[in-house]
């Protein structure tokens, strides 16, 4: 059986992209594999969630998660290059001998496993999802079976561990994750691995699916000594946006001001700058032509930040575009306003007034938004919001 795809280079990754059909097929097969095997695909979301738990008990101070877990280690890990060294004939024994398979299914199962021409798993494909569960599953037991820690997790190819400190070397701990994966022809990143260790003496900082993780001293009045207003120091967990996230926020800002700038800078070319621009700073509800709901923007990826200092910098960046492309003062007061809460210093989570919902917003409402953009005529509400979507997401 004969797959055509494409292959883009994305993000430093190779990426293939594969025709309708054949994404329908392989995600059946997908969800065929992870019925078939109990597989549960790592939600992020839960992940983050359960470290913030994990770290402080579930014990808050001012909406704050505060640090009460005992004395631990937090082992922050990378598979190096995972996707493209993961044996393709080993997987596909461990597939065939876990999971029954008919005719058309193996064939399409070797399609991407005995291409030639790929190297280990396909990026892009929804196969590989599954499949990666399915390699790495011994990995996953030995660390919950040797190391039995306090939690763990693992995102397709980044993991963290969190455990007890014991007096252990640390070298023992990547010694053990080196030749457990080594079993399976893969290596750890040296420049991704770190180990940070965390009492109520000390701090720690670590970086994780995009969010920075750091405990600070917060003052908090004592319950027990309240009437003598003494004062005792808590620590709390600081969750913000990675500053490598950070970075690549503000780039994508300064692209989408390069296409304003390049453009005849009329009011349409405007308007398309701040939507733009509000797809990133605001929790966007779209629609696609098939009518599935989409979500972007920071509230939605990141809605687990409590620390919302270092996003000041993106607001910062947008107004110092907007002095220098010599936007008109409504316009300079339109971009300040769609990114005035990110100079909240005091901001500890996101608002309803931090989202837009363009599939239910009134007929009246969208259709004033649309016609100033321009758009081809659509018959349905949800046709013309997933026009709207695509054109605001074009950012060649």
């Amino acid at each position: 059986m004969s797959i055509k795809y494409e292959c883009k280079v994305i993000d430093n990754r190779l990426i293939y992209q594969y025709g309708s059909k054949d994404l329908i097929a392989f995600k059946q097969l997908a969800s065929k594999i992870r019925h078939s095997a109990n597989i549960e695909l790592p939600s992020r979301n839960s992940i983050i969630s359960n470290i913030a738990n994990c770290m402080s008990n579930g014990f808050m101070l001012n909406g704050l998660p505060i640090m009460s877990s005992p004395e631990v280690k937090i082992i922050r890990g990378d598979i190096q290059h995972f996707f493209p060294s993961v044996n393709d004939h080993k997987l596909l024994k461990m597939v065939k001998n876990s999971i029954f398979l008919s005719h058309s299914e193996s064939e399409l199962l070797k399609s991407i496993l005995s291409d030639p021409n790929v190297k280990g798993l396909p990026q892009g494909n929804p196969l590989s999802s599954v499949l990666s569960e399915i390699y790495l599953s011994t990995f996953d037991k030995k660390i919950k079976i040797q190391l039995s820690p306090l939690y763990y997790a693992r995102f397709v190819d980044d993991f963290i561990i969190i455990i007890p400190s014991d007096g252990s070397n640390n070298n023992d701990y990547k010694s053990f994750l080196e030749e457990e994966l080594e079993r399976l022809g893969l290596s750890l990143s040296k420049s991704k691995y770190m180990i940070s260790e965390f009492s109520q003496e000390s701090s720690f900082s670590i970086d994780f699916l995009g969010y920075h993780f750091e405990s600070k001293k917060q003052e908090s009045e004592s319950k027990k000594q309240e009437s003598e207003s003494k004062k005792q120091e808590s620590q709390i967990l600081s969750i913000k946006i990675s500053s490598s996230k950070i970075k690549k926020i503000i780039s994508k800002i300064n692209h989408i001001f390069k296409i304003f700038s390049n453009s005849p800078q009329k009011n349409r070319d405007f308007l398309c700058l701040y939507y733009r621009i509000e797809f990133i700073l605001k929790g966007v509800k779209t629609v696609d032509y098939r009518g599935a709901y989409k979500l972007r923007g920071i509230p939605y990826t990141y809605n687990h930040v409590n620390d919302f200092q270092n996003l000041k910098s993106i607001q910062s960046r947008i107004m110092t575009l907007s002095r220098i492309n010599k936007l008109s003062k409504k316009q300079h007061r339109a971009l300040y306003r769609l990114s005035f809460s990110y100079g909240d210093k005091n901001k500890s989570a996101f608002y309803p007034r931090d989202y837009t919902n363009y599939a239910s917003m009134s007929n009246q409402k969208f259709n004033s938004i649309y016609t100033s953009l321009n758009l081809k005529n659509m018959k349905t509400k949800k046709r013309r919001v997933a026009e709207f979507s695509v054109l605001i997401n074009n950012l060649r």
